[in-house]
């Protein structure tokens, strides 16, 4: 969703929460795309809302959106793309804008087509620390199970390590159809408890409100 349409967005919500009654819980969230030349910008468009919880992602590798067509990856340095798609990411860490995380390793989205020739997983784990030192969430995004990795985002093995470190988990299934909400959550969830983890956590006014698993 563009920016501009954040005050329609928000009239929405609040016609919905009206109309749902008490029974129905609705919030009121944003997914920011971070980008570093704006990040002024992207804080004061965050602070202008009452948003029940705030995620950050990155899409954008400087002015090119590299989750989008795969075959707009021929031609580039794999390699060089990971570690500044990370370097990035950091930034985003370090900004503290957004409650959580998401999709933490989308850079992988088309790396059966381009793979990296070098292994990123040190830098995304330096991130997974920071995270952990500045108290961000991190997303398990299901719905990167459909995308073209095929893969949860972020992968099994970080997962471990945020288990490790201690980062709050929040689930998250990408759903742009009603059919797609809650996607394969059951199996993360009994993930999770192998790794140890005895708790979730939901946003409301940007505070964390656990629930046992």
């Amino acid at each position: 969703m563009l920016a501009g349409r954040w005050f329609d967005y928000a009239s929405e919500v609040q016609r919905l929460k009206a109309a749902g009654g008490e029974e129905t819980t609705i919030l009121f969230g944003a997914e920011i795309d971070f980008i570093p030349e704006k990040e002024q910008w992207i804080r004061a468009e965050v602070a202008a809302f009452t948003f029940d919880y705030v995620i950050g992602s990155v899409h954008m590798i400087d002015t090119w959106g590299f989750d989008y067509l795969h075959h707009d990856w021929e031609g580039r340095d794999v390699d060089e793309l990971y570690t500044r798609y990370y370097e990035i990411l950091m930034s985003l860490v370090r900004s503290r804008i957004a409650d959580v995380m998401g999709h933490l390793d989308l850079i992988k989205v088309f790396m059966h087509t381009y793979p990296a020739k070098h292994d990123h997983t040190g830098q995304a784990i330096e991130v997974l620390r920071e995270m952990a030192r500045v108290g961000t969430f991190i997303e398990v995004n299901t719905g990167a199970l459909r995308k073209p990795c095929k893969e949860l985002s972020p992968a099994p093995d970080l997962i471990r390590e945020a288990a490790r470190l201690k980062i709050p988990f929040v689930l998250g299934s990408d759903a742009h159809r009603r059919q797609d909400i809650g996607y394969h959550f059951p199996e993360v969830i009994a993930m999770l408890k192998d790794l140890g983890v005895r708790e979730i956590a939901r946003f409301e006014m940007r505070k964390p409100v656990f629930e046992g698993i």
